[in-house]
């Protein structure tokens, strides 16, 4: 008789924290869909600008046609995991020359672009329930509106957020174009 009752109190205990669970999930879908009214306009706007290089609007094209999987949350967290770690994550010279085309973009476009790479973070993080939950704990400060919705006047912070967003995101990317070509028949 107690190993029915232990049972049922397992079973009951694991439907209610399952509710909550999917109560919090069903949320952050909710709000993801705010996030992307942003998203969607501030893209375009940066594919657009012939002030940006081919090679970062691009990378925006990509971020925002693969966002939504949950992938660059997992990534982002193990990179700020390793970073924390003292584990050297794989910094090559696509990394340097990225960080050398953000540097040189105008202070608006680069403003634009980190709050771009902070709202694909957000509404990634959002579809992700568990991982982007941890994300979002871990890494409070790329989440605080009020620290990185800076005016254009520190491109020094904007810089490190969108030169550690895409250093954290490159690889998925990679793997996401590659599995893509194996899908494709070859004539």
């Amino acid at each position: 008789m107690t190993l029915i009752l232990t049972f049922a109190a397992f079973l009951a205990a694991t439907s209610f924290v399952l509710g909550i669970y999917f109560r919090i999930a069903e949320y952050d879908v909710l709000a993801s869909e705010k996030v992307w009214e942003r998203i969607a306009p501030a893209a375009q706007s940066i594919v657009d600008n012939d002030k940006v290089p081919d090679e970062i609007a691009a990378m925006v094209a990509a971020f925002a046609v693969m966002t939504g999987c949950g992938c660059f949350v997992n990534s982002v967290l193990v990179h700020s995991l390793k970073t924390k770690l003292g584990v050297r994550a794989r910094v090559d010279d696509d990394a340097d020359r990225v960080k050398e085309q953000v540097a040189a973009l105008d202070p608006d476009v680069r403003h634009a672009l980190a709050n771009l790479l902070q709202d694909l973070l957000i509404f990634d993080s959002l579809h992700a329930p568990i991982f982007g939950r941890l994300c979002r704990v871990l890494n409070r400060e790329d989440f605080a509106r009020d620290k990185y919705r800076l005016p254009p006047s520190s491109p020094a912070v904007e810089r490190e957020v969108i030169f550690r967003i895409t250093t954290a995101a490159e690889p998925i990317i990679e793997r996401k174009n590659e599995a893509k070509l194996e899908l494709v028949p070859s004539f």
